[in-house]
């Protein structure tokens, strides 16, 4: 089974969607980005999904990406699927 969906983490709160992706279209083409926020707010929760559209595009960016600071921030990512398995136990 090919995973081609990254979790993409601790990014400043005003971080854009366009911007991550710019950031990300660095790795591979990037087909979505889904962003998660706070329902009371509206405001970014500093996290998001990515899918890229070749696996090899997510694997660069967890090879390349995780541990990068980002405006100050040091970015965590990492396979999706992990963080979904999880939430579904």
């Amino acid at each position: 089974m090919q995973y081609n969906t990254v979790y993409v983490g601790n990014f400043p709160y005003d971080t854009t969607p366009d911007y991550l992706r710019y950031v990300l279209n660095s790795c591979g083409i990037v087909k979505y980005i889904k962003f998660i926020y706070d329902q009371e707010t509206g405001c970014s929760k500093g996290y998001a999904f990515c899918k890229f559209a070749k696996n090899s595009g997510a694997l660069f960016a967890i090879e390349n990406l995780d541990g990068v600071f980002l405006n100050g921030r040091k970015l965590r990512v990492h396979w999706a699927h992990e963080k979904q398995n999880h939430n579904e136990n």
